[in-house]
């Protein structure tokens, strides 16, 4: 998957504190309380980055390379999940951005398994 083929990012209206945990929607970086926060686009980008290198979009929530990948996938999918449920999502997360993540093979419930004990 190429990044010319997840489409182009649709501007949205709303504007909240909180969309910076999913990435705002001007395609650029921006700082809130002396941290860097990616765009959504951007993110978009190093997921693509990482499937390219591991073969999968399931980045785990601690990864060392880019912890904060893992954290963003995981506010992604309890966004999707609110949605789902009829809930009012804490981060902006909008159709076309569905879309976008779908495209690239996105899974939006990954299950944790726990190993069996001796």
């Amino acid at each position: 998957v190429d990044e010319t083929s997840v489409g182009p990012q649709q501007q949205t209206t709303s504007t909240t504190a909180t969309q910076s945990t999913m990435g705002n929607r001007t395609g650029r970086a921006h700082s809130v309380a002396g941290k860097t926060w990616k765009s959504f686009d951007e993110r978009l980008r190093d997921l693509i980055k990482f499937k390219k290198k591991f073969g999968h979009c399931n980045v785990p929530r601690k990864f060392v390379e880019d912890q904060s990948l893992g954290s963003w996938c995981n506010n992604v999918r309890f966004s999707y999940k609110q949605i789902k449920e009829g809930k009012q999502p804490h981060n902006t997360l909008s159709t076309e951005d569905i879309r976008r993540l779908d495209n690239i093979g996105f899974q939006w419930r990954v299950r944790q398994f726990k190993t069996p004990r001796s």
